[in-house]
């Protein structure tokens, strides 16, 4: 196996970089994008690597595995190369895989083992926002049943989409990086009862990514600064550089608390209107804002 940072063009693989082609499977983006435009500038970008139902035909081209195995990821056995066989489990059988919060809308999981650790052969069967949280990012072996492994590279703060929904898969994960692997993984299921036709349009918030059932904004605050927010949608929060913010209901004037964060803490959070948001420690705050729409 020869590891290399570019990966090359492979059906339903996980991870791809952003450079590549618009066609392939995964989203990848800038962790540092630039700030968002004013909502009535800007023009949502269109999903670059979802399947939709105007690409069947373009998509089909690229997403398929080889011949005959279309319905491969319902593999119950996976054999490696020295002849053994592993049975292959549900995601949330898979010990590295430990759930955090589950609905009907979402299932949030924080993915956590060893330098050189390798995962069980594990499915997935929904559509997943992936969000990197290793400091100095992660060096990794994709190996997708029916593909064979690949070699890629994210960075701190990543966020990726794998279209599982259509495209389920299994796979195995090696962490080829030094430092422990600490990912989250916000699975996108059932739309809520109340979703944004409009992007949103806020101070200290970037667009990071946009799909056809999620979107997801970066949220960042200065030490000291206090900014205003309006979500008027369902959303989950993943922290990204943690601390203590204060919380003010009716832009400050209201119940307020302080509260105190972790890096990868991950949250369902409800509609909210005119919170104030204070970061009270002394160094950046920054959470990811995973839309549901």
């Amino acid at each position: 196996l020869c590891c290399v940072h570019v990966l090359h063009v492979l059906p339903r693989t996980i991870v791809v970089p952003a450079s590549t082609d618009q066609s392939q499977l995964l989203v990848m983006t800038d962790p540092d994008p630039p700030a968002a435009a004013p909502a009535e500038a800007a023009d949502e970008p269109a999903p670059k690597k979802q399947k939709t139902d105007g690409d069947e035909e373009e998509a089909d081209a690229e997403l398929h595995y080889p011949e005959g195995d279309d319905e491969i990821w319902k593999s119950q056995t996976w054999a490696n190369p020295d002849g053994t066989k592993e049975d292959i489990i549900e995601v949330e059988e898979e010990p590295r895989h430990h759930i955090s919060f589950v609905n009907a809308h979402t299932k949030i999981i924080t993915i956590k083992f060893p330098s050189k650790d390798i995962t069980l052969p594990h499915r997935h069967e929904k559509d997943t926002i992936i969000i990197i949280l290793m400091e100095d990012g992660i060096d990794f072996v994709n190996d997708v049943l029916g593909v064979g492994p690949v070699c890629g590279h994210m960075q701190f703060g990543q966020v990726g989409f794998a279209p599982f929904t259509k495209s389920p898969c299994v796979h195995k994960i090696t962490n080829l990086s030094d430092e422990d692997m600490f990912c989250i993984n916000v699975e996108v299921h059932d739309t809520p009862g109340l979703v944004s036709a409009e992007l949103l349009s806020l101070p200290n918030h970037s667009l990071l990514m946009t799909q056809y059932n999620c979107r997801v904004y970066s949220f960042k605050l200065d030490a000291g600064e206090t900014t205003v927010v309006s979500y008027p949608f369902f959303y989950v929060r993943v922290i990204v550089k943690g601390g203590k913010i204060k919380i003010g209901q009716k832009e400050g004037k209201g119940l307020t608390w302080e509260e105190t964060h972790e890096v990868g803490e991950s949250l369902w959070k409800e509609p909210c209107e005119h919170v104030a948001v204070t970061n009270t420690d002394s160094e950046p705050y920054e959470a990811y804002i995973c839309e549901f729409r």
